[in-house]
This record gives C-alpha cells, structure tokens and sequence, in this order.
C-alpha cells in the first residue's frame, strides 16, 4: 500500500498477483496489465520529477510506467537487487533499492525519461 505524494493517489497489491490504484471516482481500477503475472508487487515508488510510478516485485524485477497511464517497462537490475523500493525526497528522481546486493540507486533524466540505471549506492 502506497499514496503518490503529488496527487494522493493510492496505490495497492494483493496476495492473488493482483495490483490497483484508485480513481477519480473513489473506486479501484486493475494495473496489473504489463507486470509479469506471477509476482507480486511488494512495493511502489514515485518520482513528480517525471510522473513515474515504480513498482518492486517479488522476484527481484523492478517495473516503471511514466506514460499517466498504466503501461510498464522494466528496468535492468542486478539480481538481487530488491523488491523494496523508495524514491529519495529532497531529489524524487533518485530511485533507491534494497536488496540480497544492498542498497542500489539509479537517477533518471527527466529531459528524456529515461529509466534509471541501478549501480551500487554511493
């Protein structure tokens, strides 16, 4: 369970591979579409910078959608890298990861939208 700080919207997993955010209309509407079924969500990021919504599975993936609507792309990320994810407040585009390889960052170009790159924390 997750809020989007920029505009309050929740973000949420269930146990059945199932993920959901809520819409203008207060109800829920399914965003599992383009995340691999099979896993689940285990944690949402967001970065205003760019609009981007991350998504940690289970399986160590890391999805991100920064269309407005839900169309995922995943990032390559070292194995082990982590299904808990956060996005640094004072710089939102800095994603950070945790995981068996430790703490991972990547910092994407808002200019581009370009999909973070995940290298060990420094």
């Amino acid at each position: 369970l997750a809020i989007d700080p920029s505009d309050s919207t929740v973000y949420a997993a269930t146990r059945n591979f199932e993920a959901f955010r809520t819409n203008r209309n207060g109800t829920w509407d399914s965003i599992s579409e383009g995340l691999p079924p099979g896993y689940t969500v285990r944690s949402f990021a967001f970065d205003s910078s760019v609009g981007a919504v991350y998504a940690g599975l289970d399986s160590d993936r890391v999805f991100v959608t920064t269309t407005g609507r839900i169309q995922w792309s995943e990032i390559v990320a070292p194995v082990g890298a982590g299904f808990q994810l956060a996005t640094n407040p004072l710089r939102p585009e800095t994603l950070l990861t945790a995981g068996e390889v430790g703490l991972l960052e990547g910092t994407a170009d808002s200019s581009q939208r370009r999909r973070p790159e995940l290298v060990p924390f420094r």
